[in-house]
């Protein structure tokens, strides 16, 4: 009897079938790649990522690909860059950025695989449809909460440990695993600058946040995770040091160390912040982060790119974004605050100026211009076109579908004389 895969329960589609087919595999590899522990992890999610499209012209195109991204593993330590930013608390982190193709690689990853693999509950960062809000609800109007800090989070985790992860999460053959594992680190760990560490981190913490969950549960207490901030609570009597100290070797079992300079335990009588949310009473930012975000409103609205905040910054339409993040996440906790509704539509107010200003430059440089284009060795003209070439590329990292700027791009393109792919 011909073998067909919608007798085993399998999701797959009429369009997977064929692509399997194509391919050359056979039953048996079909269903080790696609059983996954009682789940289904449909097979065409494993196909899109080696051909990085929805579709392949034929399966030269598929093994084409395939052999480019055992490339990109092989040589995957040439495909990144460093990027310096400062702590918070001082001193230097250093983000280890991937370049296409590995960068495109990953995002398929990350979409096509490792977003329908389900973490921890207790795990509340890097989840769609899960917010800070998540993580510091259940440490609300508790007596004691208990604020643990992981010393360098993703940089402990190393290649073993995403494979056996991702062996365990998946059940894709020993093979595939360690291909996709191999993609995914950097140097033997697993990098911050790539889009598929997030998720990864959170396979790989699931077991500890399953023992830590466990252990807090057997003591009546409350635990969140966000990224690498531990939090567990109680409002009954607990002794903080044998719960610090079991946390610490639950830790240790797994491969990470606590640190201990970053440990706090929070009473009912001072403020108790769980990722920066005080949670006393009721969730809210700290008085002196919403005073901060609403006093940088005001200056870049009275001073604009000539603030010093922006001066510090860097770009200034990078700057309104990122301000306008922040004003947007007060409001989530204050939605009926004046202050902070007026601060909002401030924002909003000069990312809208600031893009007709830019498309106005656009128009009145394309005035002046002849036959099309620019005489690029009149500084009166090339100058102000490559000022306005950089800044719509910020733009259109923010915005990469609005067409109005990719419009806009491809016309000082057209004057500078160049392509714009």
């Amino acid at each position: 009897m011909e073998w067909d895969p919608r007798r085993e329960k399998l999701s797959l589609s009429e369009r997977d079938l064929k692509i399997m087919k194509d391919c050359g595999m056979t039953p048996a590899e079909i269903l080790r790649a696609v059983e996954s522990r009682g789940r289904i992890v449909p097979l065409w999610s494993v196909l899109s990522f080696f051909m990085l499209y929805e579709t392949s012209e034929s399966p030269k195109a598929f093994w084409r690909t395939y052999r480019q991204g055992e490339t990109a593993a092989r040589y995957r330590d040439c495909l990144y860059h460093d990027r310096k930013i400062p702590k918070r608390c001082g001193g230097v982190r250093t983000i280890a950025m991937p370049m296409w193709p590995l960068a495109q690689m990953q995002t398929c990853i990350a979409e096509k695989i490792l977003q329908h693999i389900m973490p921890d509950d207790h795990a509340c960062a890097y989840r769609r449809g899960m917010s800070v809000s998540d993580c510091a609800e259940p440490h609300r109007k508790k007596r004691i909460v208990i604020h643990l800090d992981i010393r360098d989070f993703f940089g402990t985790i190393r290649e073993d440990m995403v494979f056996d992860a991702l062996l365990r999460e998946t059940g894709y053959s020993k093979k595939l695993v360690r291909f996709l594992s191999r993609l995914c680190c950097y140097q033997d760990r697993l990098p911050q600058g790539a889009c598929t560490s997030p998720a990864l981190s959170n396979l790989v913490f699931k077991p500890c946040d399953e023992a830590i969950g466990g252990f807090a549960a057997s003591l009546g207490m409350d635990y969140t995770r966000y990224s690498d901030d531990l939090y567990l609570s109680t409002s009954g009597e607990v002794d903080t040091g044998l719960v610090i100290e079991t946390v610490r070797k639950i830790l240790a079992d797994h491969g990470f160390r606590l640190h201990n300079e970053k440990t706090k335990i929070m009473g009912r009588q001072q403020r108790q912040s769980v990722v920066g949310i005080v949670v006393n009473e009721k969730l809210r930012p700290s008085r002196t982060y919403v005073r901060t975000v609403l006093k940088d409103v005001y200056y870049v609205s009275r001073f604009g790119a000539g603030s010093n905040q922006v001066a510090a910054f860097g770009d200034y339409y990078s700057y309104l974004r990122q301000l306008q993040g922040r004003v947007n996440y007060v409001r989530c906790f204050m939605p009926e605050d004046r202050a902070v509704l007026e601060a909002v539509q401030t924002v909003r107010s000069l990312i809208g100026a600031y893009h007709r200003t830019l498309l106005d430059a656009v128009t009145a440089l394309e005035a002046q211009c002849r036959d099309g284009y620019v005489v690029v060795f009149s500084e009166n003209y090339y100058r102000p076109l490559v000022k306005l070439k950089e800044q719509l590329a910020v733009v259109r990292r923010f915005l990469p579908r609005d067409y109005r700027f990719h419009d806009a791009e491809e016309r000082v393109y057209a004057m500078l004389g160049e392509e714009l792919y």
